[in-house]
């Protein structure tokens, strides 16, 4: 602890004979300042360094001594929310710690008390200037020694210049910090690590929005989403606070629209809408989807906008078949008469061929999965595009049209495997699994022994 440090160098100091006979007082009310600190008696401690401190004259600077005092004189006006006082000592604790000796952490940390102050105190500039020197004296120093020290003045310096509207600076160091938290060697506590990189990305998104750079900041965006999904425990907006909110400041631009109505802002509100419904919130899920579907409309995007209708319609069929059949009726309609291949009108095709199958309207259900197969472009989405082959083969075999089936499945397992992920690997098996089924009722005997061990290699590989 601080007050240990502080005890330390006082009598360490005096045990090796650096005191000066006359400096006896000093020691002594230093001693009671450091001990009135360890109890909390933060008013009498400042009553004690401020005593102190006009004790001090020029022969001491070479003890260490006022460097301490200064410092622990900050440490306790800090403590007192006194910030205006505390902001002074530290500032002269770093002016004079060159004239004697001075233990490096302790600097540094008075440099850190002075960069928060500055953004507290809504001074920036002093930020800017404090982190920039430290900067410059952390190179006295091998870097392995103060990594997090160089992470956190990376990270303030950041938010000084975003905080002063100079955001290609604040992106320059906000860029040099995640670089260092992405070589950070450790693995514990790694969730602490990840919360550090999503406040640092979300502060990205802040800063590269500032230069309306808004499809970098979305994609930052998208990346702290990735952080929660592998981490659900950094949502904790009790446990992490600063990473909430400052998820939450950087999303402010987009909840407004500022990017305006452009491709980037309605597949990113879809990509978050996918986010929330995964995590079965229903009400952000909506939300994000009708702003999607907004944007799409105003862009008159009819494919884009279809598909956020039919992503509302499939998230509607179990409280409500017959709305989730209206609405896939209205997403069908808004489609062009000749639709093309996308990953949208396949998407749309897919959700209308599971909602009538729910409806128990099997022709209408075979028809539009058979569409959604027959819609997918020549490079489309792998995951998505797994799931649509594996429902339409999973028809086709219904239908006893095997080679059609076969095709659809073997595709499927292709494309789920370009997704190294749960979902993905979920895909492959299921579509291995009938695809095993397909063979063996079409009479291929041996291919579906071979897809039989194939299926128990990605098993074993995988689901242990």
């Amino acid at each position: 602890m601080r007050w240990r440090q502080h005890l330390f160098i006082i009598l360490w100091f005096a045990g090796a004979g650096m005191l000066h006979a006359d400096d006896c007082n000093l020691a002594e009310i230093a001693r009671t300042a450091a001990d009135q600190y360890r109890a909390g008696k933060y008013r009498d401690a400042i009553t004690s360094y401020r005593a102190v401190l006009p004790l001090v004259s020029e022969k001491d600077y070479p003890t260490g001594i006022p460097f301490r005092l200064y410092y622990g004189l900050g440490e306790c006006y800090l403590e007192q929310e006194q910030y205006r006082e505390a902001l002074a000592a530290f500032r002269q604790a770093v002016e004079i710690a060159w004239l004697g000796p001075y233990d490096e952490y302790t600097l540094f940390d008075a440099y850190e008390s002075i960069m928060c102050l500055g953004l507290q105190m809504q001074q920036p500039a002093i930020t800017v200037e404090y982190g920039s020197r430290q900067l410059e004296a952390l190179k006295r120093y091998p870097p392995q020694n103060h990594f997090f020290t160089t992470v956190n003045c990376r990270f303030l310096l950041g938010e000084g210049w975003l905080a002063s509207g100079a955001y290609p600076e604040a992106i320059a160091n906000f860029t040099e910090c995640l670089n260092l938290l992405h070589r950070y060697p450790e693995k514990n506590p790694r969730v602490n690590i990840n919360a550090y990189i999503g406040l640092v990305l979300a502060k990205l998104s802040m800063a590269e929005s500032g230069r309306r750079e808004y499809p970098a900041a979305m994609n930052r965006l998208r990346e702290v989403l990735e952080l929660f999904t592998a981490v659900p425990a950094l949502t904790d907006a009790d446990a992490y606070p600063d990473l909430n909110r400052a998820f939450a400041a950087a999303m402010a631009p987009m909840e407004t629209e500022k990017p305006g109505d452009t491709p980037e802002l309605g597949r990113f509100f879809q990509d978050l809408a996918g986010y929330y419904q995964d995590h079965r919130d229903h009400r952000r899920f909506t939300h994000y989807q009708q702003k999607a579907l907004r944007v799409f409309l105003r862009q008159q995007n009819a494919a884009a906008a279809a598909a956020s209708r039919a992503e509302l319609a499939a998230a509607q069929l179990p409280a409500d078949p017959a709305r989730a059949a209206a609405t896939i009726t209205a997403a069908l309609k808004m489609l062009p008469e000749k639709v093309g291949r996308s990953d949208d009108a396949a998407r749309v095709f897919f959700l209308a061929g599971k909602i009538f199958r729910c409806r128990h309207q099997p022709d209408r259900s075979r028809y539009y999965l058979l569409r959604a197969a027959a819609a997918l472009p020549q490079l489309p989405e792998p995951l998505p595009a797994a799931r649509i082959l594996t429902a339409a083969g999973q028809l086709l075999q219904q239908e006893q049209s095997y080679r059609g089936a076969i095709r659809c499945l073997r595709l499927a397992i292709d494309y789920a495997r370009q997704n190294d992920s749960e979902p993905g690997r979920e895909t492959v098996m299921q579509a291995l699994t009938q695809l095993t089924a397909v063979l063996r009722e079409a009479g291929q005997t041996t291919a579906a022994l071979q897809t039989v061990q194939e299926t128990l290699r990605y098993r074993r590989k995988y689901f242990r």
